[in-house]
This record gives C-alpha cells, structure tokens and sequence, in this order.
C-alpha cells in the first residue's frame, strides 16, 4: 500500500531530479540498500528496501532502479507487478539494461514488441541482448525479417564479430523455412565459428537438404575449422535419409576417433543407432548400442523402434523384454509392429493388459489409432470393437485420427457404406474445416465402387475450401517424434 500511495509524489520528484548518473561510480554495490537488496529474499524485505531507497531520493537514480527492476522482474518474477509499477512511475529515463530486463521478463510477444516500440520512441540505443530476446518470441518469418532489419540499422553487427547474434539470424531463417536467406547471411558473415557451420548443417539436415549439408561440412574441413559433435549430429540425420551406410560409417569412425569407447553424449550415439536402422544395418546398430557403456530410455526405444520398421519382431521384442524401464513411447513402438503385422488378437490384448495394469501405463490416442488401423487392415472387426471399448473406458478424447480410424473399421469390413455416411457426416459437423473426415468418405465410396459419390465427396471438399494436407509419418528418432511430410525434399546421390 506504502508503494502505491507514493507513486505520484515520487513520480512528481523525479521529473524534478535532474542529476546525471555516473556509470564508474553509480555501479558500486556500496549504499546500505543495494546491499540489503542482494541479500532479499521476500516481498516483504523487498517493500521495506523500497521504502528506504524512497526515503533517501535515490528512486530516480538508473542504477538504483536498474536494481530494483532486475530484481523484482527476474530473480523473483513473482514480483513483476512491482517492476511494471516501478518501470512506469518510476524510471523516467530508462537505460537499455533497463529496458531489456523487461523485455525478457514479458509475458506476452505483444508486450515484447511494445517495450522495444517504446525503447526506439525514447532514443534508447537497443544492443545484441535485445535482439537475442525478441528473436526468442518470433513465430513468424515476416517477423524475423523485420527484427533484420532494425539489427542492420542498429549497427550492431558492424560493431565486430557478434557470432552469437549472426548465428541466431541463421538459425531463425532456417527454422521459418527460407532457406535462401539463411544461405546468403551466412555467406555474408565475416568471420565464421563453428557454431556458424554447425547451425547450417543442422539446419540443412532438419529440413531433408542432405546435400546441401554435406557441402557446408566440407566447406567447414576447407577452412580448416574441426567438427564437432553437432556437425556429427546433423552428418548423421543426413546419412539416415540417404541411407548411405558407407558415409554413416566415417562418421561414426570419426566419433570414435575423437572419443573412443565413449557414451557420455547420449543424443550423438543414439543417433549412430538411428542412422544405422534407416540404412537397415541392424547387426551394426546392435553392436553399438551393445558397446554404449551408458544408455538412456531414447536408446532403448530408439532399438525397438528401429527392429520395428525393419519387420523384425521378434528383435523388438527381445530388445523390450530387456528394458529397464518401459514408458508410452516403447509400448506404441511394439504395439504398432504387431497391429502391422497381423499378429494374434489375444498377444495384442495381453500386451495393453499387461502395459495398463502391470506398468500402469495409460494407452494414448496413438496406442489406440495404432490398434484400430491394424484391426481394419487385417479385417479384425471384433478387435477393433475390443479396441473401441477401451477407448470408451480410458475416456480418450476422439479426434479426427481416431474418429476416422473408428468409421474405417466400422464399415470396411462390411462395406456398410450407409453407417460410414451416417458417421461421417456428424464427423463433417464437428469439424467442418478438417480434410479427414471428406477423404475417408471418399475413400470408402471409391472402395464400394461408388466413384460417382467419392469424386463429388472430392469435389464438395474443394467447393468448401477444405485442403487436404500432404500425408505424412511419424517416426520415433533422437530428438523424439517427428513427421515427416510427403512433399518435403529430399536429396538423393
């Protein structure tokens, strides 16, 4: 209440204060307060500090109030009302510190933007650090090419060799997915780090431009700059998706050079085991992952996941019997393999069994599209109902994939196409605006032979502005679940 009351006489005082803050001096920790205030550790101590800096005039110092915003914005963010008010009444002559403490503790990109919209409007000078915050709140690419343009303006960039700065500018052009940018600043920077190469790589690697990546490495070895684990990484993603097992071994010979019989970077040798799957060389990959003198849960999925897109269940299912700890990821991956592959309707029922009320884990939507897919490609209707019960039971949320999945074997099998009509059209209510339920209609007239009613389905979606978005799979890897859409690049030797 102290705080508030005093707001206007303070604010009153400090528009009258006209003393010029001396950086060599002001920065000292040497009033009693400043003291106080490194050493708080609760609102009240804080309330109490301000009182006393109130007291004695120094509210309207920078340095003292740069103290106090920092405090009460970051190291106890549960403060921030109080360092929005001291910011607003209090601070008549911001600092950049000043201002980029409050930018990084904003919650919104809204507020971001308008801090940095006030900072240009008050002839306050913005530096590295507050561009690096307000990159970190971009969602757009529109966006990135404006925060550009105001880091070229700045001149920060000219002011030296800002690796860290230039290598974000990269990174985000990669990310938003123009990549043609990213090449062009990147061939502008003058001087390069491995950071630099290692961003390009990555990124190159992320996005399916294998060659691409493969030409920045070499370029990397050219300028005499050593790769690091990174570099690997993305060497390794590369070789993946090319399947190229002869490039996949140099690297992986690399590493071991560098450090042989270490595991310590977990990411990096599940990504040798992932590489080495996606070129089918599953002997090699166990032989690895037999050598990992450290694995994590990744490793071990990654393993059953990797003998489960090679068709081999019963490695799976070894590999999984071994497991230290199982979570949802290792059940979908076995799950998934054996819908595929037609197994026996009671193993895959003792199997959900055993993974609900053995391990207590709970099945996803992924577990049960999984389930369902399986049954309707194998003609299994009473396991798909057994599945549809459970969904019903675990009180799972139906969404398009597994509404569409449901319909698939409620009318495949029988090819009841007035049911999937029935169905289908309460599933175009609820989500008029998504592809799933118009192609599955579609799909299952053009399956009754009725390609009159599937193409005008086709055409209705069309009318309505309805897209269907390019298929895509999802694939356990070393940075988790990723899909992969079906137009996306890829390079081939």
């Amino acid at each position: 209440m102290f705080v508030r009351r005093g707001v206007r006489f303070f604010a009153t005082e400090c528009k009258r204060k006209t003393t010029t803050w001396d950086p060599l001096h002001s920065l000292e920790l040497n009033h009693q307060s400043l003291v106080l205030l490194e050493k708080c550790n609760s609102r009240h101590q804080f309330k109490q500090i301000l009182a006393n800096i109130m007291r004695v005039n120094l509210i309207c110092d920078t340095f003292p109030m740069s103290r106090l915003i920092l405090f009460s914005a970051i190291t106890y963010p549960d403060n921030i009302d109080l360092a929005k008010l001291l910011f607003r009444n209090f601070t008549p002559n911001p600092n950049v510190f000043v201002y980029n403490t409050m930018i990084s503790s904003a919650v919104s990109k809204k507020e971001c933007f308008g801090l940095y919209g006030s900072m240009i409007r008050h002839s306050v000078r913005p530096d590295r650090q507050t561009f690096l915050y307000l990159m970190k709140v971009t969602n757009f690419l529109s966006e990135v090419k404006q925060i550009h343009c105001h880091v070229t303006v700045s001149g920060v960039l000219s002011e030296g060799s800002d690796y860290y700065l230039w290598n974000s500018l990269v990174k985000m052009y990669m990310e938003f997915g123009d990549l043609g940018y990213a090449e062009k600043l990147f061939d502008e920077m003058p001087e390069r780090d491995v950071s630099s190469f290692n961003t390009m790589i990555v990124g190159y690697a992320k996005k399916g431009y294998c060659l691409e990546a493969m030409k920045v490495y070499y370029k990397m070895v050219g300028d005499g700059i050593e790769p690091d684990e990174y570099a690997a990484l993305g060497l390794l993603v590369c070789c993946g998706r090319l399947s190229d097992v002869r490039l996949g071994k140099g690297v992986h010979g690399r590493i071991e050079r560098r450090k042989p019989g270490s595991s310590s970077n977990l990411i990096l040798w599940n990504a040798v085991l992932d590489m080495y799957f996606k070129c089918r060389e599953s002997g090699l990959a166990k032989r690895v992952f037999d050598m990992m003198a450290k694995k994590d849960t990744c490793s071990w999925n990654t393993m059953v996941g990797g003998f489960v897109k090679l068709e081999d269940m019963e490695a799976a299912r070894d590999v999984f019997d071994q497991m230290p700890k199982r979570d949802l990821v290792s059940w979908n991956s076995l799950l998934l393999g054996y819908s595929k592959k037609g197994c026996d309707q009671m193993a895959v029922r003792e199997l959900v069994y055993e993974m609900l009320i053995v391990e207590k884990v709970v099945p996803d939507r992924v577990t049960m599209v999984s389930l369902i897919s399986g049954a309707a490609n194998n003609g299994e209707l009473s396991q798909g109902r057994w599945a549809h019960g459970l969904v019903i039971r675990l009180g799972l949320q139906i969404d398009a994939f597994l509404g569409s999945a449901l319909v698939d074997i409620a009318c495949r099998g029988k090819e009841d196409v007035e049911t999937a009509e029935m169905a289908l059209t309460e599933l175009l209510k609820l989500e008029p605006e998504k592809e799933g339920g118009y192609v599955l209609l579609s799909n299952i007239y053009a399956a009754a032979r009725r390609f009159g009613y599937s193409d005008k389905t086709r055409e209705a979606m069309e009318s309505r502005g309805v897209k269907k978005v390019a298929g895509y799979s999802s694939v356990v890897g070393v940075e988790g679940v990723h899909s992969f859409v079906a137009t996306e690049k890829q390079n081939h030797p």
